[in-house]
């Protein structure tokens, strides 16, 4: 195997897995059914359409896939309870109002988070947050720069994943 074919293989294997296996079709023929089976050149053309489309979205910065997985690369990671979660009209974002463990930094305890506008897809981020209000989970916070020169950053929700019920976090 070449280098450059070794290059490809993890490429071609996400390829694969995200065409599945050769289809099969039920053909009807009077009273008796019979399964079909996708043609092998068919189904590797489908995975080559897999791969194009993976190995562009790889390659394009402005890709929101490569996007997404560098801010999540990039995010602080921190165990938090999920409070409230609140619609921002002004800003068309949700709000997480988080329990934290109480620190130097914040002695209160208590931060907020905001997710991407809902015209960008932050609308499903919020959904989740809401989903579990009442629970302990792991946040994912990138720091977002304004972009309207004030200096100002922005605590964006990531991600947040579920890691039980809530509970007081010891001092």
């Amino acid at each position: 195997m070449s280098e450059a074919t070794a290059d490809l293989q993890p490429l071609v294997i996400a390829a694969i897995n995200a065409t599945g296996p050769r289809k099969v079709e039920e053909v009807e023929d009077g009273d008796e059914v019979t399964l079909v089976e996708e043609t092998e050149e068919n189904w590797v053309g489908r995975v080559g359409e897999n791969a194009r489309l993976i190995y562009s979205l790889i390659n394009d910065d402005q890709s929101p896939v490569v996007k997404a997985v560098g801010r999540l690369s990039e995010a602080v990671k921190y165990v938090a309870n999920v409070v409230e979660v609140k619609k921002e009209k002004s800003s068309n974002r949700a709000i997480v109002t988080l329990e934290t463990k109480p620190s130097k930094k914040n002695p209160e305890g208590s931060e907020t988070v905001r997710t991407d506008r809902f015209d960008d897809g932050g609308r499903p981020m919020a959904s989740k947050a809401r989903s579990l209000i009442g629970r302990r989970v792991l946040v994912f916070k990138y720091m977002e720069s304004a972009t309207d020169g004030s200096g100002r950053d922005f605590r964006i929700l990531v991600d947040i994943k579920d890691l039980g019920e809530a509970r007081e976090f010891d001092e």
